[in-house]
């Protein structure tokens, strides 16, 4: 008789060693790890998404997911879901696998795209959102990390990661502040509740990322890249590659990327504009850089056009907002510093260790265990005072004071941005590359 049975299209009690062999680890998220494994009967492969040890909150989150899942399985270009195992408190999500990895590792960190297969997966991305939003679904987390290659040949994408997603009659979820740096709509940083053109928004950010290889809205560190990513006029960067992209190019760009959600167009929207209907017969699209994918240059950029271009989006923030960037750059320096001295107190405190130890072995050949005790927590003490007195002095002066700020009520107040930062901070996950991809719903 089986050791395990199925309700709800999950299946209790059944161990995943029991039915996939391992094969590789893939990644891991902020909830779950991701791992590449070989069915034993069918022998194909599959992505398996664990949460391990959930907890009640977790849980809730994990089987929303599932459930957007289940609503969009007849969208072809959504990664799909073929089972669930629950093992005790972790559950396991079987998704088949996009062999060619996420769009990021290969338009990235592999390849250049040409304009034509920029808009080509632009198509497919928008034909998917527009499926998406008609069930009342909004994905939240549009970014190329999430977007898989399934055929590289064709370039054929699916969507996936779900773990923001919403209903869009969601009134309690929908005000929460979540995404990536970079592609959240201005509209929700600004206290505004997410809607399907969100992810317009983010689609727009996406499309920008493949034709030009560069962010939208960049930045150092992540409070830069959120606080350009709410107060900068994408159009105006818009402007600065007049010369590299076609018409039609920088036509629905500054459509999608309208800050204000009303203007925004939709989905269904976009995909009757002119240029994206009939952009394989169109004979105005240019590559960007070539006809063919190219090999990517992985060098940074750091040519003195970019040093160019972040001056000119100072200038037009205004002076207010000028203000209150100034002021962040200066707290991330402060950071920057205590965090240094606590690496350089660290250190110290590690070689107080490494004396006592010295100490203990030391006395403990020739003298009795009570004198052993007396003599090294003496010698520790003079040791410590002088040191933790010196540590107190030099870290005074670095602590941040945000009464020391003074900021414009009319702007965006230097004290509810520095506020903003400290939350952010907190739930920001940032990925091997150094990319900032993505930070947790943060109230």
């Amino acid at each position: 008789m089986s050791q395990y049975f199925q309700k709800y299209s999950i299946i209790y009690g059944c161990e995943i060693k029991d039915h996939y062999k391992f094969k590789q680890f893939l990644g891991r998220g902020t909830q779950a790890e991701v791992s590449l494994y070989k069915n034993r009967q069918n022998k194909k492969l599959y992505a398996i998404k664990s949460y391990l040890n959930l907890t009640d909150e977790d849980r809730i989150v994990m089987m929303k997911e599932i459930s957007i899942l289940r609503q969009l399985k007849t969208c072809p270009g959504v990664i799909k879901l073929k089972r669930v195992y629950q093992v005790q408190s972790d559950y396991h999500i079987i998704l088949e696998y996009a062999k060619y990895g996420s769009l990021y590792n290969y338009a990235f960190l592999d390849y250049q795209l040409d304009e034509k297969d920029c808009i080509k997966i632009l198509k497919q991305l928008l034909e998917i959102t527009h499926f998406m939003h008609q069930k009342g679904i909004i994905h939240r987390d549009l970014k190329p990390d999430n977007i898989l290659l399934k055929d590289q040949s064709r370039m054929i994408i699916c969507l996936s990661d779900f773990g923001l997603a919403i209903k869009e009659n969601d009134n309690t979820n929908n005000k929460i502040k979540c995404g990536t740096p970079g592609y959240v709509d201005p509209a929700v940083l600004g206290g505004e509740q997410f809607s399907t053109k969100s992810d317009i928004f983010s689609l727009g950010c996406l499309f920008y990322n493949l034709l030009t290889q560069n962010h939208i809205f960049q930045g150092q560190t992540v409070e830069r890249i959120l606080f350009n990513n709410r107060h900068l006029n994408p159009q105006q960067c818009l402007k600065r590659q007049n010369s590299n992209l076609s018409s039609g190019c920088l036509e629905i760009l500054n459509m999608m990327l309208e800050r204000d959600q009303s203007k925004r167009p939709t989905a269904g929207q976009c995909l009757k504009h002119h240029f994206i209907s009939k952009f394989v017969r169109n004979s105005n699209i240019r590559s960007f850089q070539s006809s063919q994918m190219r090999y990517r240059n992985k060098k940074e950029n750091t040519s003195s056009s970019n040093v160019l271009q972040e001056i000119n989006d100072v200038i037009q923030m205004g002076k207010s907002a000028r203000k209150a960037m100034i002021h962040i750059d200066q707290t991330m320096l402060k950071s920057q510093k205590i965090e240094k001295l606590i690496k350089q107190k660290t250190k110290k405190v590690k070689r107080i260790q490494q004396i006592q130890s010295q100490f203990n072995y030391q006395f403990s050949q020739n003298e009795p265990d009570h004198q052993i005790k007396s003599n090294n927590n003496n010698y520790i003490n003079n040791l410590q005072s002088p040191l933790i007195d010196k540590i107190e002095r030099e870290t005074q002066d670095d602590i941040l004071d945000i009464s020391e700020f003074s900021h414009d009520d009319s702007a965006y107040p230097i004290e509810q941005q520095l506020n903003d930062r400290f939350q952010i901070a907190s739930h920001v996950k940032v990925d091997r590359h150094l990319q900032f991809r993505y930070f947790r719903p943060f109230q």
